[in-house]
This record gives C-alpha cells, structure tokens and sequence, in this order.
C-alpha cells in the first residue's frame, strides 16, 4: 500500500515536469484578458437584466 502511494506521488512529479508552464508576463496578460471578458459579460447581462425588468415593470403597470 504504501509503495502504491509513493508510486503515485512520483509519478505525478515526474508528469508536472513534463508540462510547459506559461512566464510570469504571458500569464499576467492572459488574466487580463479573462478579467475584462468577465467585466463586459457582466456588463451585458446587467444591462440586459434592467431592460427586461423595466419593460415587466411597464407591462405590469400598463395593465393596470
């Protein structure tokens, strides 16, 4: 059981070692671009969401 467990733990490092891990400025920039997405996607849907509810607000009103 436990050479299972120190098989596992070794192969795991030896497969990290083999992946390519992005600089330190390419992952800065890449955060970047996920932040603004996040930031225009939330955006989009609160706007999205007040127009839909001023226009319920209108219907309900106008039905009044």
């Amino acid at each position: 059981m436990v050479d299972k467990v120190k098989n596992y733990f070794t192969s795991t490092y030896q497969e990290l070692a083999k992946v390519h891990w992005l600089s330190r400025d390419l992952l800065i920039r890449h955060t970047f671009v996920v932040l603004v997405a996040i930031l225009v996607t939330m955006a989009i849907a609160g706007a999205l969401d007040y127009g839909l509810m001023k226009a319920v607000e209108a219907i309900v009103l106008s039905s009044q």
